[in-house]
C-alpha cells in the first residue's frame, strides 16, 4: 500500500468515511453502514482499511471521542487531510490495539459490514 502522501485521492475517501465513528455523538447503524458502503467499494484489502484505520484515522481522532468538548460535526476534508497527514503513523506496526476498547469496537463492527457488503 503506498504512503497516504502518495495515495491521497483514494485515501481521503476512506477517511472521510472512517471519521465520523470518532465524533462526540452516538453512533448508530446509519454511521457504519455509511462508513462500511463507502469503504467496500475500494479496492482497499481489509488488512489495508485495517491500517488506514488504526495508523492514519485513529491517531487523529481519538483525542476527539474521549476529550471533554469533542467536535460533534463532521470535519471539514481540506482539515482532516492536513491534520491526518501530518500525525499519521503509516508504516508502523499494529501493537496494542486491544486495549483500545472504544476502536476496537468500531473496527470489529465497521469490518464485518465490509465483508457482508463485498460478498454479496
Amino acid at each position: 500500500m503506498l504512503p497516504p502522501e502518495k495515495d491521497l485521492e483514494r485515501r481521503q475517501i476512506v477517511w472521510d468515511a472512517m471519521h465520523v465513528l470518532w465524533l462526540d455523538t452516538d453512533i448508530d447503524e446509519f454511521h457504519l453502514d455509511g462508513a462500511a458502503r463507502i469503504c467496500a467499494k475500494t479496492d482497499y484489502t481489509l488488512e489495508e482499511l485495517e491500517q488506514i484505520y488504526w495508523l492514519e484515522v485513529y491517531p487523529v481522532m481519538r483525542s476527539n471521542a474521549w476529550g471533554p468538548a469533542g467536535e460533534w460535526q463532521p470535519f471539514d476534508t481540506n482539515d482532516l487531510i492536513k491534520i491526518i497527514l501530518e500525525r499519521h503513523k503509516f508504516g508502523r506496526r499494529l501493537l496494542f490495539k486491544s486495549m483500545r476498547w472504544y476502536a476496537m469496537h468500531y473496527w470489529t463492527k465497521l469490518k464485518a459490514q465490509i465483508e457482508v457488503l463485498r460478498s454479496s
